[in-house]
Order: structure tokens, then sequence, then C-alpha cells
């Protein structure tokens, strides 16, 4: 991607500016940072160094995302299954159409 297409935002995380160039929009840059930054801020109360803190924040995310990867993968095994069902039961409905069909020589009895 050019660099002309990047798009170059300022975020402040953990009480520091940080200039952040990245293909995605401005908006969405923001809502990230601004995640980490919360994240981050979440581990400001304890009693623990900077480094820690970033350690602590970056386990926080890495199990976020973890959990989020864990439970798309639960839903793509029950989207596989559903339309494995789906296909099974299409076959059974045209299987009967068809039945149907043979057993009424094809005419239609309905009217």
């Amino acid at each position: 991607m050019p660099a002309e297409d990047k798009s170059r935002v300022t975020v402040t995380i953990d009480g520091r500016e940080y200039t952040i160039l990245g293909s995605e929009t401005e908006e969405y840059i923001r809502k990230i940072a601004d995640h980490v930054d919360k994240t981050i801020s979440a581990a400001s109360g304890l009693a623990i160094s900077s480094s820690m803190k970033l350690v602590l924040a970056a386990l926080n995310l890495a199990d976020e995302s973890e959990k989020k990867n864990e439970k798309i993968s639960e839903l793509e095994q029950l989207l596989s299954v559903s339309e494995e069902k789906n296909r099974l039961l299409q076959n059974n409905l045209n299987s009967m159409r068809a039945a149907g069909g043979r057993h009424n020589g094809g005419a239609d009895t309905h009217g």
C-alpha cells in the first residue's frame, strides 16, 4: 500500500503520545489504541513496575484474543454442522418431491 494511502494518527497510550502509521482508518486506529490504553490503565492500581504493567496488559489482550479465536472456531464448527444438516434436509425434500411426482404420474392433482 503506498505511503499516501496510510493513516497517520497521534494517540495517547498510558499517558504518552505515539504517532501510528497504518493502513486502517483513523477511527479504527484510535479505537484500538483506546482499547490498549484502557487495558494498561486497568493495571495502574497495582503496585508493579511500568514494564510489568505492560506485560500484564499484553497477557490480558492475548487472552482476550485467544478466547475470541476459540469462540470463532466453535461457531465455525456449528455453522458447518448446520450447513450439512441443511444439505441433507434439502436432499430429502428433493427426494420426496421426486417420489411424489412419480406417485401421481407427474400430474398436478391439486387443482
